[in-house]
C-alpha cells in the first residue's frame, strides 16, 4: 500500500513523498524507509466523547485502543507531526499547539484526564518527540523546513517563549503553560506584558 501510495504520488501526481498516510502495525517501519510522515490532530488522540460513542459501537473497542499510533510509528523511527484539523475536529474542536502536545503526551484530555489515555498508559509520546513533532517535522510535513520549525541562520525566526520549560513539568500541565511571547518572520506579535 505505502509504495503504491508513493508511485501514485511521485509518477501520477507528480508531487514529493511528503504526504500523510494512517497505517497499520506491519507498515510502521515503512514510514522510516518510505520517509513518509504521520500526521495527526493532537485533539484526535485522546478518547473524546465524539470518538468513544460511535466508534466502540462500529470498530470495537479493541480496535479503537489502536487508533493514532503515533508512539509506535516513532519508535520504528518514523517521522511524526502534529496539524489541527480545527474548528472541525470534534469534541475539543482545538488549535492551540501546546495542547496538542499535552494531547500528544498524555493521550487524554483537559476535562477527561478520568478517562483511560487512548491506547492505555504507553501509548503517549516523550516530550522531545512531541515539540519536533509539532515544529520541525510540521515543517517538514508541509515541505517548509528549511524556512519555519527550528532555530536556524537563515530561516525565519517564528519563536514562542514559554514561562516553563515543557521538559520540567508534569505534562498534565503543559496546556496551562503561558506564552510570554510570540515572534513572527522576526517580528513580536505578541507580549504578555502588553
Amino acid at each position: 500500500m505505502l509504495n503504491a501510495q508513493m508511485q501514485v504520488f511521485t509518477q501520477v501526481v507528480n508531487v514529493s513523498p511528503e504526504y500523510t498516510l494512517s497505517g497499520i502495525e506491519e507498515w510502521f517501519p515503512r514510514f522510516a524507509e518510505l520517509n513518509v510522515v504521520y500526521d495527526s490532530s493532537g485533539a484526535c488522540m485522546s478518547y473524546d466523547p465524539n470518538l468513544s460513542a460511535p466508534s466502540d459501537l462500529r470498530l470495537g473497542k479493541a480496535r479503537v485502543q489502536e487508533m493514532v499510533p503515533m508512539q509506535m510509528i516513532a519508535e520504528k523511527g518514523g517521522r511524526v507531526s502534529l496539524g489541527s484539523d480545527w474548528p472541525v475536529s470534534g469534541w475539543i474542536s482545538e488549535y492551540r499547539p501546546l495542547v496538542a502536545i499535552a494531547t500528544a503526551m498524555t493521550r487524554t484530555i483537559d476535562g477527561r484526564k478520568h478517562i483511560d489515555p487512548l491506547g492505555g498508559a504507553g501509548a503517549g509520546v516523550d516530550v522531545d518527540v512531541a515539540i519536533r513533532a509539532a515544529t520541525i517535522n510540521a515543517a517538514w510535513n508541509l515541505n517548509m523546513d528549511d524556512e519555519i520549525g527550528s532555530l536556524e541562520v537563515g530561516k525565519k525566526a517564528e519563536i514562542v517563549v514559554l514561562d516553563k520549560d515543557l521538559y520540567e513539568i508534569d505534562p498534565n500541565d503543559i496546556s496551562e503553560v503561558d506564552v510570554l511571547f510570540t515572534m513572527m518572520g522576526g517580528e513580536v506579535v505578541y507580549d504578555h506584558r502588553e
